[in-house]
Order: C-alpha cells, then structure tokens, then sequence
C-alpha cells in the first residue's frame, strides 16, 4: 500500500507542488491520516521533501495528536519562527504558518509561552495579518504571521503542545529524509556520469567514501524515525529530528564536496534541495536545540552519567 500512496502522490505532484487541504482531501490522505497515520505521515512528507511539495498537512498532523475539536480545513497553526521560541512584544505574537490565512480560515492556534511552559490559544483568523516570507527558500510557501492576542481565548484540546510538537518533529524528521534523500540522488548521478581523466568520479574511492558515509548517516536517520514512531514520546521525536537535521547537513556537505564548483551554480537542480533542507533544519527545533533539549531531559531523568560510571568500574 506504501507504494501505491506515493505514487498517488507523485502523481498529483506533476500538476502543482502546493498540496492544499483541497488536493489532500481529494486523495483520501486525510482518511489514510485517521485510520493509519504512521503510513500516511511517512508517505506523504517524505514526499514533500523527496519533491519539494509545500501545503499546510503539518496542520492536520498536529490538530489529529491534539485531538483538537477544530477542523482542518478552517484551522491554521502558527509555529514559533526558529531560534525565537518566544518571539512575543506585548500584546502581539510572530511566528508563522505553512499557508496563507484567508478567507477559508476561521480560527489560529498559537502557542504563548506564560514564564515557564507553553500554553495553546485559539484566535480568530480576522486577528493575524500574514504575509509571504521571502529568503532562503521562497518556495517553502511559508507566511510571516502577526497575532493580536488580545482576542486569543483558551484552545481546547485533550493533548498539551508537547505532544503536538512530538507529532511535529516526527513529520518534519520525514520530510528532512526525503529531502536528503533527493540530494544524495543528484550527487550520485553527478559521480556516475562526470568524467575525470577519461573516467568517471565514482570511480575514486575518496568519492565513494564520501557518498557511503553520507549514506550511513542517512540510513541511521531513517532507523531512527522509524524507532520514534514505536517509542511515541517527545525524546524520542526529539532525537528523529535532530538526526534527520544532521543527516540532511551530512548528505550537503558531502554531495557539494564532489559536485565541486557546478554545484555553486544558480543554473543546477543542487539549490533546490540543498535550500529545503536547510529551512526544515531549523525548524521546530535546529539539531543543536534538540540536543540541548534531550541533555535536560536525561539529566532531570537520573540517568547515570558517563563519568560516574567510568569511577564505579575501576
């Protein structure tokens, strides 16, 4: 059935990248999400990376974990912006959405952190001015989104923002997959048909090396992914993230390595998923935050540490 998923979804890929509420609907991935969500999570933003597909399915994602009573086709999210997790000057609130917020939206949720914690809050669609962000990768689709939060009112849901972001983190680690999956492609073609010296670079193995490493990295990511979904906690979410992150900047490095020169080029296919990977790196969390965050987690948890259990073994 996974086969049949992706190639439903590349499919409609060929007529436009923007995968709306609309067009998702249309191909059942909403139903897929509420009977299988593993299977219709993986598919589809491993596919949104694989082929740089934009549209607001994290939305669905994060309202099915919340078991918010909001639906998805008038619901938006509005996320922190990276590296501001509390980007808040009195009254008003910035972060943005993975759409626009038009005349379809009825209600935001956003997040506001009260001191310590985050709290979710509803707002109507009328209170948030959205405009396109521009940038690194200006066809992600994203929207800068300004909230007056003077209108916000308690959000109802049955689940607390650290299971929303789990859910999150978890997709957002499949999209990253998928984009670095896409980059490893191109530099293997690029190996496999530039010659050097009347033969191709994929002969040497300082190339092959290369490659294989950036292929491990890639595979440990998808292991892990794949182990986050059996775990189903914030950690573990935490850890698909960041490996998927680093395996995204492994694949980069290593590709642009033994692309050389052309892979600088505004001309090659390269910028593509080389820009959509460093966007989704950062987002929800770059791989340093969460490891920042998973350290807390395990020191808080008592687990013995490295040093202490070097000195109780001598």
């Amino acid at each position: 059935m996974e086969r049949e998923v992706r190639q439903a979804i590349g499919a409609a890929a060929k007529d436009s990248p923007a995968f709306s509420y609309v067009r998702l609907t249309d191909l059942g991935w909403d139903e897929l999400l509420e009977s299988e969500p593993q299977l219709a999570v993986v598919t589809l933003f491993e596919e949104k990376g694989r082929l740089r597909l934009t549209g607001p399915a994290l939305d669905a994602v994060v309202l099915e974990a919340l078991h918010a009573p909001y639906p998805w086709a008038s619901t938006r999210i509005l996320y922190p912006e990276p590296g501001r997790p509390a980007a808040q000057a009195g009254p008003e609130l910035s972060g943005f959405t993975f759409d626009d917020i038009d005349e379809t939206i009825e209600n935001v949720l956003v997040l506001v952190p009260p001191g310590t914690g985050t709290e979710l809050r509803v707002l109507p669609a009328g209170a948030c001015l959205a405009a396109p962000v521009a940038g690194l990768d200006e066809s992600a689709g994203l929207y800068r989104v300004r909230a007056d939060l003077s209108q916000a009112a308690p959000a109802k849901a049955q689940e607390d923002w650290a299971t929303g972001l789990m859910a999150a983190r978890r997709a957002l680690a499949h999209e990253l997959i998928g984009v670095a999956t896409d980059l490893l492609r191109i530099a293997v073609e690029h190996v496999s048909v530039r010659e050097q010296f009347g033969r191709p670079l994929g002969a040497n193995q300082a190339v092959q090396h290369s490659l294989a490493r950036a292929k491990v990295e890639l595979s440990a990511a998808q292991e892990i992914a794949a182990e986050a979904w059996l775990t189903c906690t914030p950690l573990a979410a935490a850890v698909a993230k960041a490996m998927a992150s680093r395996a995204s900047e492994t694949v980069a490095a290593h590709g642009q390595q033994v692309l050389g020169a052309i892979g600088y080029t505004w001309e090659h296919s390269w910028r593509h998923p080389l820009r959509r990977a460093m966007l989704l790196s950062v987002l929800l969390g770059s791989a340093n935050e969460c490891d920042t965050e998973i350290g807390g987690v395990l020191a808080r948890s008592g687990v013995v540490r490295i040093g202490g259990l070097a000195g109780a073994l001598t």
